[in-house]
Parts: structure tokens; sequence; C-alpha cells
């Protein structure tokens, strides 16, 4: 399942590529702006809420997809569907040119939320800003001005999308990891993300050769003081 899984990705992201395709969940609207001073065209995101999968509220959990329902790769049945829906779905959100950069951040912190898993921060999407991984400006969440990065892993198989909570009267921010994908030894980790302007909710999961899973894990709300608070599910 774990090869599987692999080339799902990769087909779907590279169908992606060639053949852009409207998601409603996704709530996005792109368009190009001149820059007043070198005069080359810029790519901007504005994206409103929900922004995220609403797949993932159509379904009942702990949610379980056993290997043998995919059986032949040609004929999916409905419940692998269900899976290949939330795969495109990030495929489609990620899979869009990054926005020219220009936050000035002088602090920079990040909220621990479970398992998130750590990396070195010379390989982390919202500090690595030669690869300018800022993909979506949102709505405000509460108080803070809000931002989705994303960047691939360059070590090994990985991805990662961040919300970024920017406090512009300081210019610090708050990161909170929402999507992932992170290859172990023997599995898959995933977190998945649905977000509105009043929480964000987040979805964990593991794939094994036997299996996929994914389940409710922690819904994060801030506060009109500013203050964050996350919740288990």
């Amino acid at each position: 399942m774990k090869k599987l899984i692999f080339i799902l990705l990769c087909a779907l992201t590279c169908a992606t590529c060639n053949n852009k395709v409207a998601i409603k969940t996704i709530s996005s609207n792109n368009f190009n702006t001149t820059d007043s001073i070198t005069g080359e065209t810029v790519i901007s995101y504005d994206a409103a809420y929900p922004f995220g999968c609403s797949e993932l509220e159509k379904l009942k959990y702990p949610k379980q997809w056993d290997e043998n329902v995919y059986g032949d790769e040609t004929s999916y049945d409905s419940t692998i569907l269900e899976l290949l829906k939330l795969i495109e779905c990030f495929s489609i959100i990620n899979d869009v040119p990054s926005i020219v950069n220009d936050l000035v951040i002088t602090g920079l912190a990040y909220l621990t939320v479970g398992n998130t898993p750590t990396y070195p921060t010379n390989d982390n999407p919202i500090y690595k800003q030669d690869l300018d991984s800022l993909k979506y400006k949102l709505p405000d969440f509460g108080r803070f001005n809000c931002y989705y990065y994303y960047q691939t892993l360059t070590d090994t198989y990985g991805e990662l999308g961040y919300i970024l909570l920017y406090d512009k009267t300081n210019q610090t921010g708050t990161a909170i990891n929402v999507y992932y994908n992170v290859a172990g030894d023997q599995h898959i980790k995933s977190r998945r993300f649905l977000m509105d302007e009043n929480a964000i909710k987040l979805y964990e999961g593991y794939s094994y050769d036997d299996g996929t899973s994914l389940y409710k894990a922690f819904i994060i709300k801030t506060d009109t003081s500013g203050e964050i608070s996350i919740n288990t599910l």
C-alpha cells in the first residue's frame, strides 16, 4: 500500500500540473498584478474560508481503508475514492506557484500540536526564503493576518504545510503545522486540515502495508486577545 500511495501522490500531482481543477473547498482566486518597481508580473493568491478540504467532514471517524479495497487499480470502489479525493484535494491546494514573500518577520514561534514533525530551521518552509514557499494569503484569523506555506523536504520523502498567524503590530508570527506527509521506515504519517475564520481542525493518520487510517485530532482557536488554544477532538 505504501508504494501505491507514493504512485497515487505522484500521479495526481502530475495530473493537476497539466489540468487545473477548481475545487470549491479551496475557495481561492488567483489574479496577476504588476510590480511597480521591476514591472514584472506577480502571481497573487487570496483564499476564502473554508480553506482545506471539506471531504474531511463527510467521513465517519475513526476511518480505516484496508489494503484489499484497492483491488484492481483500474476499478476503484466508492470507499477508496474517498481517500483519492483527499489526496487530490490537497495536491491541488499545494500545487500553485508561490507568492512573492514580502513579510517582515522579526520573531517566529512554533506552536506544538501533538507530535508535529520537527526539522532543522534551514529546511522549514517559512524560514527558507530562497524557495519562496508562501502559497496563499487568507482572511484574518481572529486578530492575526493569516498565510499558508508549503514545501517538500529535500533530504527525504515529505511534505509540510504551515499556517502562519502574523501580528502586524509587532511583526511577529506563530507557525502552526496543519499538513504533512512524512515517510518512516515502514509507514507514512499524515496530517490534514480544514479551517474557517473561527477554528482550525486537524486530522491525522498512518499508512502501513495493510491499510490507511485517519482520525480527528485537534481543534485550534484564538480569542480577541490573541491567545491560541488547542483542544483534542
